[in-house]
């Protein structure tokens, strides 16, 4: 059985390899990135089943980039969303959008339990052969 695709966004590398060691040890395949255009190129090539952005990215025009392209896929290709923020302002102008589309918002600091149980309600658990016993 495949193992689901979750694409992490996050321009802080720490927080990337943490969430990347975190999920592939509960059995999920992840890809890193911490840059919004490197994202994109991951999104548009291997069309992950989940993607965990920190909309906190420094480059905003990047991080906007990235909300267009998900923006302009067919709905049904558009992959469900859990958006990090550190503040609530960091959503300004793409509130509205965000919100029509399957995604979750965590605010920064989270719990781990936290992150593991969205990403299970958007994508579904690991494949059982995956997981730790």
């Amino acid at each position: 059985m495949q193992h689901p695709l979750i694409a992490i966004v996050d321009d802080d590398r720490p927080c990337v390899e943490m969430m990347d060691d975190l999920l592939s040890e509960e059995g999920y395949a992840t890809i890193g990135c911490t840059a919004a255009s490197e994202a994109l190129d991951v999104i548009r090539e291997h069309h992950p089943d989940l993607v965990i952005m920190d909309i906190g990215i420094r480059r905003s025009k990047q991080r906007h980039e990235m909300l267009d392209v998900l923006r302009c896929a067919p709905a049904s290709s558009t992959p469900p969303l859990i958006v990090l923020s550190t503040e609530n302002g960091e959503l300004e102008g793409d509130e509205t959008w965000l919100k029509s589309k399957p995604a979750v918002f965590i605010q920064k600091p989270f719990e781990i339990s936290t992150l593991l149980t969205h990403v299970t309600q958007l994508i579904g658990p690991p494949p059982a052969e995956a997981t730790r016993s």
